[in-house]
């Protein structure tokens, strides 16, 4: 029982043990006929250190840690389009170091409770209603309008006095929030804007909101770091450039703060976000 919730092997469990005894120079445990029994001066030892189980826990999987056995699984939810290019290119290095951890990655954004059990980890956009749950800013994200050299040359250049004669496909998140609203400040003034666009289509899928742009029929916006290398190839152009548009906060959540496993990974996750 103590191994199962311990998320270790039975064999590695009574090697740590027996290792402490030797360490210790004292008999811990004692076995009877089908179970073991503290001894009396492991029973003196559990009483002295019984109120600190979280923090001794913590430093048993991080000495596990160190042995690399960390295995089990994870669920993590990340955010669709971004996780695009900061975390599933490297991903493979994560899970080459710890080949005995799956990962269950679901890429989605929306409010997230961690205290249900349904996700171990959560990278979202905003902060979430929760407030007993703790969060940290992790990522800043610039956004910017972009649309195609071909739909310039069909439809003109938008400004900030012509946004609904232009067509924009906008973005649905997956609880159904309509995103058609933004914040956008003058680069030479500082003047703030919060124009909302009418729109034909909202897609909840960045996939299918590239393809609906490349169609030369509308405008989207989305995450600078994603356009990066479409813009540097000519694919696409931006649009809207004297105006800045206020960043997205990315907000990282954990079920619990004290298990090693989803420490690792967000550290890894907080690093590809940061690139540091």
């Amino acid at each position: 029982q103590a191994s199962r919730e311990l998320n270790i092997y039975q064999s590695t469990l009574s090697r740590r043990i027996s290792s402490l005894e030797k360490f210790l120079n004292l008999k811990l445990f004692a076995r009877t006929s089908n179970q073991f029994e503290l001894t009396y001066p492991g029973r003196k030892l559990y009483e002295q250190i019984k109120n600190d189980e979280n923090l001794i826990q913590s430093h048993i999987m991080n000495a596990l840690d160190s042995e690399n056995v960390i295995f089990g699984e994870l669920q993590i939810m990340l955010p669709q389009a971004l996780s695009l290019v900061k975390v599933t290119p490297l991903i493979h290095k994560f899970v080459n170091k710890y080949p005995r951890l799956k990962l269950k990655i679901f890429y989605q954004n929306h409010e997230v409770n961690l205290k249900n059990g349904s996700f171990d980890l959560a990278v979202i956009s905003g902060i979430p209603d929760q407030p007993s749950q703790k969060i940290k800013l992790i990522y800043g994200a610039k956004l910017a309008a972009f649309c195609t050299p071909a739909y310039i040359e069909k439809y003109g250049t938008p400004n900030m006095n012509n946004l609904n004669e232009h067509r924009f496909v906008v973005s649905l998140r997956d609880h159904g929030e309509i995103i058609n609203r933004a914040i956008l400040r003058d680069i030479k003034n500082g003047q703030i804007f919060e124009p909302q666009v009418d729109y034909q289509i909202a897609c909840s899928n960045f996939f299918h909101n590239l393809k609906l742009v490349e169609s030369d029929e509308f405008i989207g916006v989305t995450f600078l770091d994603i356009l990066q290398e479409s813009l540097d190839s000519k694919r696409y152009v931006t649009v809207l450039d004297d105006y800045e548009f206020e960043k997205i906060n990315f907000y990282m959540l954990k079920r619990v703060e004290n298990d090693p496993r989803i420490n690792l990974c967000a550290e890894f996750i907080e690093k590809c976000f940061t690139g540091n």
